[in-house]
């Protein structure tokens, strides 16, 4: 167990927010749980595609977020849960979700 809390803390302080890390972490904890649901239950994962495309629908676009940070999270959450991103990702945004949803999909 000590390791794993070694390894919570060495996550998080590569953030200087710590807020950033935790919503990360949490996303990716989602993914990697969401995934392995629908890896295993394929009608279940159905349901849960279909959810997620639902309420990814009533958020509001990454695009009209003015906060950086805010609008990265945002993309990567609409990213990795199914959705669409309208219009196009700028340039700083989208260099960091690369590297972001390589480690993410690794899990």
């Amino acid at each position: 167990m000590g390791d794993g809390i070694a390894g919570l803390e060495r996550f998080y302080g590569l953030f200087p927010d710590p807020r950033m890390a935790a919503y990360i972490f949490n996303l990716a904890e989602d993914y990697r749980i969401e995934a392995r649901l629908r890896d295993n239950y394929p009608v279940l994962g159905n349901q849960i595609v279909e959810i997620n495309r639902h309420l990814l629908s009533l958020r509001e676009p990454a695009s009209s977020i003015a906060n950086p940070k805010h609008a990265f999270m945002e993309t990567l959450t609409v990213i990795l849960f199914g959705g669409r991103i309208a219009g196009q990702v700028p340039a700083n945004i989208a260099a960091a979700l690369k590297g972001s949803l390589m480690a993410v999909k690794d899990l």
